[in-house]
């Protein structure tokens, strides 16, 4: 019987110890979430700490179903975000994709994270769709000045501003930062991801709310932050 329930406390030891390797395991600094720009991004070798949670094609309304799963799992510090650009090409209206997209950074925030959100970026094979994306971004913007406003620490929502760059760059350099999908971002448009997104997120004791082409567009101008 004295063998029995040592053999049953080992066991029960080892479950245990396994059980918290594997929780430690899945606990990552940063939280890659959204579409199929996140998926396609090589995130791992670039950011360490990390996990890629993208998945082709999916809306901030899919993230915002899911969010709170990969939380759970993850817990992060930071989660760069990606979604609305399928939403608004399935039909999606503006305001509607932009109330998911709150949604998603509210069940973030909640849970103590804090969000880097990459802007649209005016595709060539989206043209349709580009006064839309525009329209998109400056409700997130203003809402990440909202949020800083009102916030007892730093800012909780931050914007890499994609937009207004690829926009100069395009235009100057037509189709060197996408696929030939027109779509799907290149290896020189993820590496100017890369860039930003290392540099948004070294900040974690800054009053940045919005950064463009690698510098601070726009800072809280809430008193007490350091």
């Amino acid at each position: 019987m004295l063998r029995t329930f040592k053999l049953k406390h080992i066991v029960l030891q080892v479950l245990l110890l396994t059980s918290s390797v594997l929780t430690s395991s899945a606990v990552k600094k940063t939280l890659f979430a959204g579409d199929s720009d996140i998926e396609g991004w090589d995130t791992d070798d670039e950011f360490p700490d990390s996990v890629n949670e993208g998945v082709g094609g999916w809306t901030c309304n899919q993230v915002r179903k899911r969010i709170n799963k990969y939380l759970k799992k993850h817990q992060p510090e930071w989660v760069v975000l990606v979604c609305g650009e399928n939403d608004l090409a399935y039909g999606e209206s503006v305001d509607k994709t932009f109330q998911d997209f709150e949604s998603v950074v509210a069940k973030i925030v909640k849970k103590g994270a804090r969000v880097i959100y990459m802007g649209t970026k005016p595709e060539p094979g989206t043209k349709g769709l580009h006064s839309d994306y525009e329209k998109y971004d400056a409700k997130i913007r203003a809402k990440a000045t909202g949020m800083a406003a009102t916030a007892d620490t730093i800012p909780p929502l931050v914007m890499v501003d994609v937009y207004p760059v690829f926009d100069v760059i395009e235009q100057d350099d037509p189709g060197a930062l996408y696929q030939d999908d027109e779509l799907h971002l290149s290896e020189y448009g993820y590496a100017l991801w890369t860039k930003w997104a290392k540099t948004a997120l070294a900040d974690d004791f800054g009053s940045c709310i919005r950064w463009e082409k690698n510098s601070c567009a726009e800072e809280s101008n809430r008193e007490g932050l350091p």
